[in-house]
């Protein structure tokens, strides 16, 4: 493997990323009063993953199961999400997205894709190929 070839894709994606942050001119997702990062990641992972329980989610972004618990507390309030018992087990408690939160979703892709759409509106159908398939490549790379 290239080193060089590597530092350059990360160069690239880190480039890519700032722009888009710099450009994007849309609100941050879920206007509730707790916007730290670690929200934002639970938030994701409740609305992109399936229906899991505090201590699933607390495992899967890296948290202490308090850290999470207080930002679902604060979630709930604001009604992006709401506790319910699993119908198979009783002593689960399992955390899902409101429809608030799936609306919020919807109107933060919608967003995002008129965004993208302004920032790409003068590539031509050769380069949208291009850069379609090497993200699919990349993708197709990384699942391996």
């Amino acid at each position: 493997m290239n080193s060089s070839k590597v530092l350059e894709i990360l160069e690239v994606l880190t480039s890519i990323n700032k722009k888009v942050k710099r450009a994007s001119k849309f609100s941050p997702p879920f206007k509730c009063k707790n916007k730290s990062q670690s929200a934002m990641k639970v938030m994701f992972h409740i609305m992109n993953g399936p229906p899991m329980t505090l201590k699933e989610l607390s495992s899967l972004v890296g948290l202490a199961n308090s850290t999470v618990c207080g930002i679902i507390d604060e979630l709930e309030k604001e009604g992006y999400v709401k506790r319910i018992q699993d119908n198979e087990d009783r002593r689960r408690v399992i955390i899902i997205p409101t429809e608030k939160a799936e609306l919020e979703k919807r109107n933060i892709e919608n967003k995002f894709k008129e965004f993208l759409g302004y920032v790409l509106k003068d590539i031509s159908d050769e380069d949208f190929e291009i850069i379609i398939n090497g993200l699919k490549k990349l993708d197709e790379i990384i699942k391996k």
